[in-house]
Order: C-alpha cells, then structure tokens, then sequence
C-alpha cells in the first residue's frame, strides 16, 4: 500500500526481513531512482543489526537504472541463492505493518490494530513450548501452531509483554490472544 507507506516510510518496516536473505543491487547513476534511496534503506537495515548478516548491499560503478541486467548477467547471483533456504520457523520473528491486509509472518499474524494509521508492531520467540511476545499498536494476536513448533498434546507457555498469558495444552493450531 504505497499510500499507507508514505506515511513514515519504508525504512520503519526493515525488521521485516530479519529471518530473509536480502541483496540490494543499485547502480551509481541510476536517473529513474536515486542511488541515495538504497543508501538510506542500508542504512536503516544497519541500524536493525541486519547489514552483513542477512542483508547484503552491491553498488554497481557506472550502471544506471538496470542493475538487474548486471546483477545476474553471469549467473553468479543465482549461485549466490542456490543453497538459500528459508526457515518456516524461525525462533524469533518481528513484523510491523500499517495494514491490517498484511497481518501475518511465520507463526504470527495480527488480528486488530488499534490505531489506523500507525505502525502495529508483533515481536514474538519462541523455543521448546515457551513463546514470548511484545505487541504494540495492537489488541488482537494469535499464533499459528505448526507441529513444527508444537507437536500435539504438548504444553506451551505463553507471556505477552512480560505477563503469564497461558499455560496448557492448546487446543488446535491457532492460539489467539485480544485485550
């Protein structure tokens, strides 16, 4: 929603990619997008601890806005992916949006923001049935059980923003939680 975007920008929602392997390829004289808006995203995902780490950032000397012809003109970018895979279940996850049309991430999906408008913000972890979450900007979560990360008949705990929430065996895949 490039409106809702707009807003306050793209670099408030770089958390997003944290469980995702990112490259960014821009070239220095690019005339239809400015090499400065890749900057600027780069240094939003530094400043997230996310540059270096899963976040990579190649910019092309003398390439103007198709980058992309560069990027994977001899294949080695597509070696680059080969072994990528993504974790389905990643212990931790961290999503924010604008948007209630955008509610989910991995085990997570946000069920009401409270104000329209403003970023809604979920942090969650999870391991061996003690899941902990952080909302902001929300009132209604849930999250979205797999036998991945709950096997059947299994006790969880969950605490949200630092308070016991549940205790128990649940009952089916989805636990929602509203305040």
């Amino acid at each position: 929603d490039k409106e809702l975007m707009g807003l306050s920008g793209y670099t408030r929602i770089v958390e997003n990619a944290g469980n995702q392997q990112v490259f960014v390829f821009h070239g220095d004289e690019d005339d239809a997008v400015s090499v400065d808006a890749s900057r600027k995203m780069m240094a939003a995902f530094e400043k997230a601890g996310l540059a270096g780490k899963n976040v990579r950032y190649f910019e092309l000397p003398g390439v103007t806005h198709f980058a992309w012809d560069f990027a994977s003109r001899d294949g080695s970018l597509f070696r680059r992916l080969e072994g990528i895979r993504r974790d389905p279940y990643p212990e931790r996850v961290v999503y924010s949006t604008f948007s209630p049309r955008y509610a989910k991430a991995y085990w997570l999906r946000i069920d009401r923001i409270d104000r329209g408008l403003a970023l809604a913000r979920i942090e969650g972890t999870q391991k061996a049935g003690a899941f902990e979450v952080k909302a902001d900007n929300l009132t209604a979560f849930s999250l979205l059980l797999a036998p991945a990360i709950v096997p059947a008949g299994k006790p969880i705990e969950v605490k949200v923003n630092g308070k016991q929430a549940f205790r128990g065996v649940p009952k089916g895949d989805v636990l929602s939680f509203a305040s």
